[in-house]
């Protein structure tokens, strides 16, 4: 995958099918965080851009908060998943995050969730978002940070996985150094734990069989399926009965654009 995209695109509609199990897991912390933006926010008809959407578990969230959406993805076939299942939106628009097809000071808010990271220019798409947010307005970004990635089973037991996330996932000092130098100014910061739980280890391997994160799509498929036996033995070693759990934990940055 071109890490230029922040969808998928080949494969895109077969991912969003696979990823949606564990999109659910978020929508209680994405809402949370999405809540903590709008009580900064001085407009009564909020608009919101969506970058990186996906299948659009955030656009649903902010539609139903009562935001006019902007859902932006280089996929074709992510948006038209995201269209079937949220048909009022304003708009959808199939575009790379580094040049955003919108006017200035359009949006109150703009969101990066778990895309930021995916994008060759993550900086210049930083400066795309501070373009299209009106000042006063707010950038959010949620994201797994590096740090943090270890103490998902997913990847503690998918070593190659692991190694490739490691390399693109930002820090947490990394990611406020962002805002060094632009007009941005932190507001918000805070880290929440969650728990992703199957009924069995059997069904956290067959999540994982189904590629749900880009990341284990970009491996060979001969490291795939090496490592995805090793993984199924130590997750049965971990969980030999009843649920099988995957601690993680997510970070959301909420920056003010100051001008």
């Amino acid at each position: 995958m071109n890490q230029e995209q922040i969808g998928v695109s080949a494969a895109a509609a077969e991912l969003a099918s696979s990823y949606m199990p564990f999109a659910r897991y978020s929508e209680k912390l994405i809402r949370d965080f999405i809540l903590a933006a709008t009580s900064r926010l001085r407009s009564l008809t909020p608009v919101a851009i969506d970058v990186g959407a996906g299948t659009g578990t955030p656009a649903r969230i902010l539609r139903d908060l009562g935001y006019r959406v902007v859902a932006v993805d280089v996929s074709t076939a992510m948006l038209a998943k995201l269209a079937s299942d949220n048909p009022v939106l304003l708009a959808r628009i199939a575009a790379n995050a580094n040049a955003l097809p919108l006017t200035g000071r359009f949006a109150d808010l703009a969101l990066f969730v778990e895309s930021l990271h995916l994008l060759k220019d993550p900086e210049i798409a930083l400066d795309e978002a501070i373009r299209v947010t009106r000042p006063g307005g707010c950038i959010l970004i949620v994201d797994t940070l590096r740090e943090d990635l270890r103490i998902q089973v997913f990847h503690k037991y998918f070593p190659a996985f692991f190694d490739l996330d490691s390399q693109r996932h930002f820090s947490l000092s990394e990611l406020l150094s962002m805002a060094l130098g632009r007009p941005l100014r932190l507001i918000y910061l805070d880290t929440q734990e969650f728990e992703l739980t199957f009924p069995t280890a059997a069904a956290m391997t067959k999540f994982v069989s189904s590629r749900p994160f880009f990341g284990l799509r970009q491996l060979p498929e001969d490291v795939f399926v090496q490592q995805l036996e090793s993984f199924a033995h130590a997750v049965a070693r971990e969980f030999p009965v009843g649920p099988a759990i995957s601690a993680g934990r997510e970070t959301c940055v909420i920056l003010e654009v100051t001008s």
